[in-house]
């Protein structure tokens, strides 16, 4: 199912480091995707033309265990990616990846809840379940230039 001009459905039920629990997408996680590609990464695609590659999109409560994705203290899953509303993005040019801290600039200009740097990928996130808090996060391993 294309989403968008560059984003399909299937690119979100990848995971880089796990790949064999990426088991699908259930249809009412579907509608956050969709948003998180319309307001924010299509956005960044259109301005800029660049291509994104998604190395985590969305994950189930498995997937999120086997990475060490974000819990709650009753262990179920806090982190966005397991509502459909998070994706860790490259953003591409000519082949190459684009340096983090020019995704960083291109992002900060749009509606987003969390955009965190890593060392070799973007998290964006999108929610329409509350209003997006447009916070700028470093994962402790990124050390490039910040904002």
């Amino acid at each position: 199912m294309r989403i968008s001009k560059n984003f399909r459905m299937d690119e979100f039920n990848v995971s880089a480091s796990h790949p064999e629990l990426a088991k699908g997408i259930p249809i009412n996680i579907r509608p956050a995707i969709i948003a998180l590609v319309v307001h924010v990464l299509q956005p960044i695609c259109d301005r800029t033309g660049w291509t994104c590659k998604i190395n985590s999109g969305y994950r189930s409560v498995e997937l999120n265990r086997a990475v060490g994705g974000a819990v709650n203290p009753d262990g179920t899953p806090k982190s966005q990616h397991c509502k459909g509303e998070a994706a860790d993005c490259v953003f591409m040019k000519d082949g190459k990846a684009v340096p983090i801290i020019d995704v960083l600039k291109v992002g900060k200009e749009l509606c987003f809840d969390q955009m965190i740097a890593y060392p070799t990928f973007v998290h964006f996130s999108y929610t329409r379940l509350r209003a997006n808090r447009k916070m700028i996060l470093y994962n402790s391993s990124y050390r490039g230039e910040k904002l």
